[in-house]
């Protein structure tokens, strides 16, 4: 529980680093970096141990070994809690896995112009990009194509997965 805690505080002092100093920033490849960077160190920070002032361990009855004589060990109880966080996670990794799967689908059953390296659909129900494919709903609609091909260009692809797969490990926190 202590670990999650530290991955919310830590990951409010991130986004509010990046609403003070970054989020105007208009060198975008900064601020992914940043941002990423962040949900990492929020993950790793927390399990990181800092030995500021050498100190002696005093040893309570109860942590000692179960192989003292008179030692009573008690039955492990269920965690609840790992349980509730792991259903929650497997669940939303499930869907995660589910989407992309539908994506490849549509990928497979769509005929795409090849522009370089980009595969471009037109006509689509909705405008979006995933890595290299482009669904685009208006072909007419310059601006939006341009944008789309900024995100495939520059793999912003790479970056949505990560948060997707951020989002499945730290659904808890509202950082996220």
């Amino acid at each position: 529980m202590n670990l999650l805690l530290q991955n919310i505080a830590l990951l409010f002092i991130f986004t509010a680093i990046y609403e003070l100093f970054y989020r105007w920033n208009k060198h975008f490849f900064y601020n992914r970096i940043y941002l990423v960077a962040s949900i990492i160190l929020s993950i790793v920070i927390p399990f990181l141990s800092f030995k500021v002032f050498p100190y002696k361990k005093i040893v309570s009855i109860h942590e000692k070994s179960p192989d003292i004589p008179g030692f009573i060990t008690q039955p492990h109880s269920f965690n609840w809690i790992l349980a509730i966080y792991l259903t929650i996670a497997v669940i939303m990794a499930i869907y995660l896995a589910f989407r992309i799967i539908k994506v490849f689908i549509l990928i497979r059953n769509t005929h795409f112009d090849q522009e370089g390296k980009l595969f471009i659909s037109y006509n689509n129900n909705e405008t979006f990009s995933f890595f290299h494919y482009l669904f685009i709903k208006d072909k007419e609609d310059t601006i939006v194509l341009g944008h789309e091909k900024a995100h495939a260009l520059k793999n912003h692809s790479l970056d949505i997965v990560f948060y997707e797969i951020a989002k499945c490990i730290l659904w808890f926190n509202p950082f996220v």
